[in-house]
């Protein structure tokens, strides 16, 4: 039986205690992002975890995630960031998925089907207070009010600046979403993702959107994370070389060694989501110890200066873990920790732990 070398452990007791903890902090309902396979975590693992906890409001970005999830899960409400494209409103009814309308179109799409059936649908309503990215203007969500075979379960919008806390983006944009509270005065309202909880209950409404912080990704950046980390990812050294000190390492022979070195080759790159923009200036922790990354990363393999370690060709390398966040590795990499979970690869051996039970 093959060995995979790579591992990739997620904790499903950490997503729990990150849900709960949120759910400590407003009065509102709990919803879960769980767009992109809940953020390279896996969607069914995490919606099981979830719904079992009393979550029933999940959101993802499109209808094949959204038909994809319901195949797994009878009961809770799944609705489609993404609203619906000509040609789909009958799976989104047979499959009993929710569109987020967010565009005066999709608003018609809708409201021909439902008129079709002689029926009311459900749906979201998604406003633009102010992104400027995605939702409705305020022209639109009049005429969309008009549509009396449309059952618009929640008015919504999205912050743009929520990790900000004192941008003032966040108050305009509260404003304007209030201010088209009267158009829709039947529905319920959500508003806050995960940044957003932490802006404090004026954004909270009735119901709440987490996504990166269910996955402990920092929802207050510049503040100590409150959310628990519930990846680990580890690999395994598969070669160790003595290089001297006017080898090349890579390609393009990009890292010149100025010492004698010894480098130590494990088998992840960017096919895995271990970012190419890394090369030469990220690390990952062996027995604790922070250990460069040097050379180019490439498709495959990733290679490290190991010279001050007491190291062997089996032991394993920490790329995300206790030492490693991803939130820490993003700042290295110059992106954001959604793009580190989101990029994780499909190669990897996956564990998932759940010890509620203990």
């Amino acid at each position: 039986m093959p060995v995979n070398p790579c591992l990739l452990t997620i904790d499903l007791q950490a997503i729990r205690a990150n849900y709960n903890y949120l759910k400590s902090l407003s009065s509102a309902d709990v919803g879960a992002a769980v767009k992109a396979n809940a953020y390279g975590l896996g969607s069914r693992e995490v919606v099981g975890t979830l719904y079992a906890e009393g979550c029933s409001e999940f959101f993802v970005a499109h209808l094949e995630e959204a038909i994809e999830l319901r195949s797994s899960f009878a009961e809770p409400n799944i609705y489609v960031l993404g609203g619906l494209f000509e040609g789909e409103e009958r799976e989104f009814l047979h499959y009993n998925i929710i569109p987020v309308l967010s565009t005066g179109h999709q608003a018609e799409l809708w409201q021909k089907y439902a008129q079709k059936l002689n029926k009311k649908l459900p749906c979201i309503v998604h406003a633009d207070s102010g992104m400027h990215r995605f939702g409705m203007t305020e022209a639109e969500l009049q005429m969309t009010s008009t549509c009396a075979e449309l059952d618009v379960l929640y008015l919504m919008s999205h912050l743009a600046c929520a990790d900000q806390a004192d941008h003032e983006h966040n108050q305009y944009q509260l404003a304007k979403f209030k201010s088209h509270h009267h158009i829709f005065p039947k529905a319920k309202y959500s508003f806050a993702n995960s940044s957003g909880i932490f802006l404090g209950s004026e954004f909270h409404f009735d119901l709440l959107r987490p996504g990166m912080a269910l996955y402990g990704l920092n929802p207050t950046p510049g503040k100590p994370n409150p959310m628990k980390n519930p990846v680990t990812l580890t690999s395994q050294i598969m070669q160790i070389r003595q290089m001297a000190d006017d080898g090349f390492v890579g390609y393009g022979a990009a890292h010149k060694a100025h010492r004698n070195s010894k480098i130590a080759t494990i088998p992840i790159g960017y096919a895995d989501g271990f970012l190419r923009n890394l090369s030469h200036h990220g690390f990952v922790y062996i027995e604790g110890k922070r250990v460069p990354i040097i050379g180019r990363v490439s498709m495959d393999l990733v290679t490290l200066d190991v010279s001050d370690l007491d190291c062997k060709i089996g032991d394993r390398v920490e790329i995300i873990g206790a030492n490693s966040h991803p939130d820490d590795i993003a700042k290295r990499a110059g992106t954001i920790g959604h793009e580190i979970l989101t990029s994780l690869g499909s190669r990897y051996a996956r564990i998932y732990l759940d010890d509620k039970e203990k």
